[in-house]
């Protein structure tokens, strides 16, 4: 893990040594060196552009802007046809999933019934059919013995849903499915967003689960990380996702789903957006 994330930090660590030499010079292979305004933040008419470095998502690559007078933090995305920042969020930034249409009619649930199944283990929870909606996590179920509701970490908890039966219940709500492996992740320190230790001290269990040869695609499909800005997606916090999550040195991150954001840290526990169902 440790000469994987030396890796991922590299390109950060060449920069650093670029602007480091002197303006308009050049060396032997320094053709790799980014220019100063891709590492430092760039002001134009008072507006703070702050650099985009190190891995991102597949397709979903951002920066923080901060207009003048403002503390609110709103971002910037790169469109690769046009090669140019915009406003617009691309799709490859959020999670669309299979509508209930032709489109997912090669979508089975797991079992062939959307009820959910949680499978329980030491360390973490396996959730099949794990629903969504409105800001709150469901388990579906279609047993006579009643559930009651529970947390699935420090943080979030799953409301039990009963109904008579699964599959007809499914035939008459509107639904979208996330296909995959998607990894539910608490990052139960969400007041210090900014504390390296913190994360790996997450980050590290987490790597060590999904390295004990789970059941569990590694890297994801898709991740949803609770709680969080996309601004505390930080270059050396994307690292170290990355080597928990078994990134190769030249792979992309997968899709993060994060939540619609708030102006109080604590509001963040419960304001949600975007995806309906995930299984």
């Amino acid at each position: 893990p440790q000469q994987q994330l030396q890796h991922l930090l590299q390109p950060f660590s060449n920069k650093l040594h670029a602007d480091c030499a002197s303006p308009g010079s050049t060396s032997v292979g320094s053709t790799d060196f980014a220019p100063i305004n891709e590492i430092h933040s760039t002001v134009l008419n008072g507006t703070v552009y702050k650099p985009a470095l190190g891995i991102f998502p597949r397709g979903c690559k951002w920066r923080d802007v901060i207009h003048e007078g403002s503390k609110h933090i709103q971002y910037e995305y790169w469109d690769n046809a046009t090669q140019q920042w915009q406003q617009e969020q691309p799709s490859a930034c959020t999670l669309q999933g299979l509508a209930k249409t032709k489109q997912s009619e090669s979508y089975r649930f797991y079992k062939n019934n959307p009820r959910t199944e949680v499978v329980p283990a030491k360390h973490y929870v396996v959730y099949q059919n794990l629903w969504y909606n409105n800001g709150r996590w469901y388990a579906l179920v279609d047993s006579n013995r009643q559930v009651p509701s529970w947390k699935f970490s420090k943080n979030q908890q799953v409301t039990a849903l009963h109904v008579k039966d699964a599959r007809n219940w499914v035939n008459h709500t509107k639904w979208r499915a996330v296909p995959g492996d998607t990894l539910v992740f608490d990052y139960i320190f969400f007041v210090h967003p900014t504390a390296i230790g913190h994360w790996w001290e997450m980050m590290g269990p987490l790597f060590s689960v999904l390295k004990a040869g789970i059941k569990f695609k590694r890297p994801c499909d898709q991740m949803v990380l609770l709680h969080l800005k996309r601004t505390h997606l930080m270059e050396w916090v994307r690292a170290v996702v990355a080597v928990a999550l078994g990134i190769g040195v030249h792979q992309d991150l997968p899709p993060i789903l994060l939540q619609e954001e708030t102006d109080t840290v604590w509001q963040q526990l419960g304001k949600w957006q975007a995806v309906l169902a995930a299984s």
